[in-house]
This record gives structure tokens, C-alpha cells and sequence, in this order.
């Protein structure tokens, strides 16, 4: 199975020298059909390079199993070789151990490689680098590769040797629920089932496998008002800067002002500046003018560049209090003073001092917040006070302590529920964010949700097989274009929900069906369908590991999608 670029799938190439490429052969082999031959014969030719290639593999990368023993076993064969060394290796996934053994560069036969390990009780590891490390100029194949895991021989990975069959696409077409569209309409009774779903929940997380895909934008609008007008739902929480949602929700409430000119003039983040965010957001503005009770907008993420909206929100409201705005003006020097630093020094520790001097400050505006909490108006002026102050923690937190993105949009989440416990809340995001899913011990934002709420959070991945999506080109984000992403392929979830008889579904996730003989499939870790905003560029378009029918509580398929309505296209 070769990917885009004619690369075995699943295997990379780690080498600061171009010298080097992989593929496939069916002459030289071992046994059966292929071999993966590795061919570096101009790998150092300029003496440049002193390292080592790395040609690799991953096992459980996204899996939250740990591992106690590995034991990895290959045939290899060293054709042609000069001055080098050809290693079988393993590696722990932040590269920090790697163990090795050698193989022999005489005779040019086939030669068995075996490696065992043990791992650190203390550090334990949740998946591995696995392949073959050569030197210069060489032309090394690879065969017969096996791997142990705690003293039991696994296939690696079981889902690209998976081909569903009758029995397994029966049981997908008995399960699923048709979608009538994705887009809005009167009727909702083919929403009925995900009404079930979610009827006892007050957290719904409703994902997209790309940020800029047209008809899940789309749904995502529909299941809003499906919740809102017959479920009570009365929140929409978007992956997007805390600040930037609370003018936005001022700009919905109010009469005559433009929501395409604020959309595009607010400092959202650009992949939201489409003409399906705006849809959402004129829904929400109408809605709430035709309605007593109000849709609130709010921001989860802390990613406000600088902090600039926070510190603007804050000394807005301080206007009045001089010993207020001397605080934040110091904020603004030191931060000033930090980020060009950080951006010209490599002394890390005098970054750090400067790290640690910003946040003393950002405790000391949080300081005088608490004291002033008795002149604060309303429990919502002061909620939206004190989330200002945390993004602030939280920015610099992720900028220069190694804080979690998702860990922290769950716990604005939480103190958002917190200070409105009656809200029930629709969480629009990334599927990979809202996927209850443990990556080498760390947690996406939804895991930490089903810690904290359990049940009460249901999310709901929305996911495709085929077509275009709408992206920069890249992290300039100057040039905003439609592209193709790769047809669903053996060994994603897509190749199977691809297969049912219906091309637009809801299947449930989280039913005694699951644990049927013939959706056995849902537990095998199986790739998703995983963009970015920005243009994968050739990579595998399906990054995303984990179990469909652990990760999400429910999945919409939409076996053919396309690009959103970009307003920053060229």
C-alpha cells in the first residue's frame, strides 16, 4: 500500500540529508510478495551529514494501553553498503532512549535482527518507533517484521489487513440512521435519533475532520437548531479566542450592524471567515431577536495572539481605575519585553525570567480583580472579567510552560458550566479536540470532558470520505484555496462507513450493538480522516488513531464533501 508519494503507507523517513528513499520490492524479498527496500545510496554522498536515517514505523502512537515488553524481530539485508552501519531500532516516542542492534554487512544474506526491552515503570511508554537506522551509502531491504507486546504477537496495524465483509456492512446498514440533508429544513425527525442520543446530556460536542469543510459547517448549523428550538440547548462554545466571541455575541444582539463586515473585521481565526460561520451567526442573531430567551456565543480557547483582546477588554473596563491601568501597562512592557526576546535570545533562562516576571503580573491584575469584586455590577460582568485575566495565564502558560491546549479549553469549558450551571451547551470544534481519546498519556479536550461530566458529555464526530476542503496554503495563511483530500483507503474508518447504502448517516456509538460480533471493527485502532487548516501538502490526509467506537458517542457520515465558502480566497 503506497501513499501519495510512492512511499510504503505508515512509513516516514527522518534524515536531514535527501539522499535517501523508500519503497517497495518484489524481487529481493525474504518471503512473500514485497519487501520494503531502502535505498540510501546517496544518502551522505556530500559529507555533510553525520547522523544516522531513520526509516520508521509507529505502533500505538494514539493508543492509551501502556507497554511493559517489546519485542521486535525483522529480516534484513544489506545489498550494497560502504562505510555503514544498518541497525534495527526501536525508540520511545519522544525520542529521548533508543535501542538498536546491528546487523552484520558480510555475505549480503538475509540476517534475522531481534531486539527486546523492557520499559521503565516510571516512564512508561504508550507507543514506539520501530524500523531500520543506516549510515552511509546503502541499499538495505526489510522483511518479515514482527512485533510483541507483552508477550503477545500483534499485526501492525490489524486495519490495514482488514477488508469488511458482508456480515460487517449488514451490520452498519441495520444500525445507521439516513439524513434526509445537512443543511437546514423544517422537518427534524431524522435528527430523532441523535435527539436520543443527547437527551440527558448538557454537553454536546459536535466535531469536523477539517476546519474548511463546507457540509459539515452546514450540519453542524442544522444540529444547532434542532437543539436549541426543541432541546433546550442555549450556549454554542467555538473553538475560537475567548475575547473575540464576547464582541462578537454584542455585535448578534445588536440592531442594524453588519455580521459579514465583523466577522471579517474581528480578530477571529481566518479559517472561520466563511460564508457558513456567517449562516451560523446571522441564525443566532435572528433567533435571538424573534426570542426573549438568548443564544449565547462564547469562546473556549486561550489563543489569543499577545493576549492584545484580553488586555483590551480589561483596560476597557478599568477606564476609571488608574491603580488598574498601571498594572496592565507594566503587563504590556514585560510581555512586550518577553515575546522580542524570545524571538532574538537563546538564552533560554533569561526567557524564563522574563516568563515568570509576565505571569507575577498577570497575578497581580488577577489581585486587584478580587479586590474589586464588590463594585462589579453582575456575576456575569465578573465572569467575563475573570476569563479574561485566565486566558492571560493561560496564553503564557502554552507559550512557555508547556501548558495543554485541550486540557485547558476543557477547564474554560468547566468554569464556564460552573458559573452557568442551567446552560446546556453545544461544542463546536475539531474532531480530534471533542474525541474523547488518550494520545501517549495525554488527553484530548474531550477526555477531559467525559472525566469531568461522564455521561452528561456526548460527542458526535462528523467525518467524510472523498472530495475537497478549504485551507491556506500555508502558516503565512496569505492564500486560502480549495484542495482534494484523499479518497478514504484500507485501514481508515472511512474505507468501511464508505461502504453502507446510504451516503449521508447518523450511526450511534454508544449502544450493546457495538459490542456485536460483526462491529468488532469499531475497537481496532483505524486512521480518521484528520486536516488541519492548513494544506497537507501531499502528507496522509488520515492522521488521526483511535477507536471510532470508543473515541466518539456517534458519528454523521457524509460520504462526499467540499470546500467551504472561503471570504479570504484568491
Amino acid at each position: 500500500m503506497l501513499n501519495n508519494k510512492k512511499i510504503p503507507r505508515n512509513w516516514i523517513i527522518d534524515s536531514k540529508d535527501n539522499g535517501c528513499a523508500i519503497g517497495v520490492d518484489s524481487i529481493t524479498k525474504h518471503s512473500g510478495k514485497h519487501s520494503i527496500r531502502i535505498d540510501g545510496s546517496q544518502f551522505g554522498k556530500t559529507g555533510t551529514t553525520k547522523e544516522p536515517a531513520l526509516i520508521a514505523n509507529t505502533y500505538g502512537a494514539l493508543s492509551a494501553q501502556k507497554i511493559i515488553t517489546i519485542e521486535v524481530n525483522a529480516w534484513v539485508k544489506v545489498s550494497a553498503a560502504a562505510d555503514s552501519a544498518v541497525a534495527l531500532f526501536i525508540q520511545d516516542l519522544k525520542g529521548e532512549k533508543t535501542i538498536r542492534t546491528y546487523a552484520k554487512n558480510t555475505n549480503r544474506q538475509w540476517q534475522k535482527l531481534s531486539l527486546k526491552f523492557n520499559t521503565d515503570a516510571n516512564k512508561p511508554w504508550y507507543g514506539f518507533y520501530y524500523g531500520v537506522e543506516i549510515g552511509k551509502r546503502s541499499v538495505t531491504y526489510f522483511d518479515d517484521i514482527s512485533i510483541g507486546i507483552d508477550g503477545k504477537l500483534i499485526a501492525d496495524p490489524l486495519s490495514t489487513h482488514f477488508e469488511p465483509g458482508a456480515e460487517n456492512i449488514n451490520w452498519l446498514n441495520a444500525h445507521l440512521s439516513p439524513l434526509k440533508s445537512v443543511a437546514l429544513m423544517p422537518a427534524h425527525d431524522d435528527l430523532e435519533p441523535i435527539g436520543k442520543l443527547c437527551a440527558d446530556a448538557n454537553l454536546v460536542g459536535i466535531g469536523e475532520p477539517t476546519h474548511g469543510t463546507s457540509e459539515a459547517l452546514k450540519f453542524k448549523l442544522r444540529l444547532l437548531e434542532y437543539l436549541v428550538t426543541k432541546k433546550g440547548f442555549t450556549t454554542i462554545a467555538l473553538e475560537e479566542a475567548i475575547p473575540t466571541c464576547d464582541i462578537m455575541n454584542e455585535v448578534l444582539n445588536t440592531n442594524n450592524r453588519s455580521i459579514k463586515d465583523s466577522l471579517l473585521s474581528l480578530p477571529f481565526y481566518k479559517l472561520w471567515k466563511t460564508a457558513e460561520i456567517e449562516a451560523m451567526l446571522a441564525w443566532v442573531s435572528k433567533y435571538n431577536k424573534e426570542h426573549a430567551h438568548k443564544v449565547n456565543f462564547i469562546g473556549i480557547d486561550m489563543e489569543d495572539r499577545g493576549m492584545k483582546t484580553s488586555r483590551c477588554m480589561l483596560r476597557s473596563y478599568w477606564q476609571q481605575n488608574k491603580a488598574a491601568l498601571i498594572e496592565i501597562k507594566l503587563l504590556d512592557s514585560r510581555l512586550d519585553t518577553l515575546v522580542k526576546t524570545s524571538a532574538t535570545s537563546d538564552d533560554a533562562l533569561l526567557v524564563m525570567k522574563l516568563a515568570d516576571s509576565v505571569r507575577f503580573q498577570i497575578e497581580k491584575i488577577g489581585q486587584v480583580l478580587k479586590s474589586e469584586e464588590g463594585n462589579i455590577k453582575s456575576k456575569e460582568e465578573l465572569f467575563k472579567l475573570q476569563t479574561y485575566v485566565r486566558v492571560c495565564q493561560q496564553w503564557l502558560n502554552v507559550k512557555f510552560y508547556n501548558g495543554d491546549r485541550d486540557e485547558l479549553m476543557a477547564d474554560n469549558i468547566g468554569f464556564y458550566l460552573k458559573n452557568h450551571p442551567d446552560d446546556k451547551v453545544l461544542v463546536w470544534a475539531h474532531n480530534f479536540h471533542i474525541a474523547s481519546h488518550a494520545s501517549n498519556g495525554a488527553k484530548s479536550m474531550g477526555a477531559y470532558l467525559k472525566m469531568q461530566f461522564a455521561n452528561k458529555y456526548v460527542p458526535i464526530g462528523f467525518t467524510s470520505a472523498q472530495g475537497t476542503y478549504n485551507a491556506a496554503k500555508d502558516y503565512t495563511q496569505k492564500s486560502w484555496s480549495a484542495y482534494t483530500f484523499e479518497t478514504a483507503y484500507k485501514g481508515t474508518y472511512e474505507y468501511i462507513l464508505s461502504k453502507a447504502k446510504s451516503g449521508l448517516y447518523f450511526l450511534p456509538l454508544n449502544t450493546k450493538a457495538t459490542d456485536q460480533k460483526a462491529a468488532f471493527w469499531l475497537k481496532i485502532p483505524m486512521k480518521h480522516l484528520d486536516i488541519g487548516y492548513i494544506q497537507s501538502g501531499g502528507e496522509d490526509d488520515y492522521k488521526f488513531y483511535g477507536n471510532l467506537g470508543s473515541v466518539f458517542d456517534g458519528v454523521v457520515f457524509c460520504k462526499a464533501t467540499t470546500a467551504a465558502d472561503s471570504y479570504l480566497k484568491k
